[in-house]
């Protein structure tokens, strides 16, 4: 299995694109999602939080 990361702004501009406006990117570890942390370089998930305009 190939796995992809992505950057930030990356995901921004995905969800834009699905016509989502991003609120928030939290960083995380594996069952620790409800810390919403700064993101680090090697978070293992990314939490984004958005809403319809």
């Amino acid at each position: 299995m190939k796995e992809r990361r992505y950057f930030p702004f990356e995901l921004k501009a995905m969800f834009a694109q699905a016509g989502l406006r991003v609120d928030h990117v939290w960083g995380g570890s594996l069952g620790k999602s409800e810390l919403r942390q700064n993101i680090q370089w090697d978070a293992i998930e990314i939490m984004v939080t958005a809403t319809l305009p």
